[in-house]
């Protein structure tokens, strides 16, 4: 995603759709709470995708989303930024 950033910048209507796996980003060097402060920091609003109840849940910062994965005993859910 870092270096993605000048793209990000250019592109003011971009959307994506990412999974979060706190697992895969420490392997990959950085923190869960980094990854979300990054895509909150470049504009992106954040959005936990339930595909069970067909929701999206905004979320606000890394913490909201540990507590959503903690109450439905997951290991990653896809974000919709």
């Amino acid at each position: 995603m870092r270096g993605m950033r000048e793209l990000i910048k250019r592109c003011r209507n971009l959307c994506m759709v990412v999974e979060y796996n706190p697992k895969a980003l420490f392997a990959a060097g950085t923190s869960p709470a980094k990854f979300i402060e990054f895509c909150l920091t470049m504009g992106f609003k954040i959005n936990v995708i339930h595909w069970t109840e067909k929701r999206l849940f905004e979320i606000q910062n890394a913490d909201e989303v540990e507590m959503y994965l903690r109450q439905y005993r997951g290991n990653y859910v896809n974000l919709l930024c």
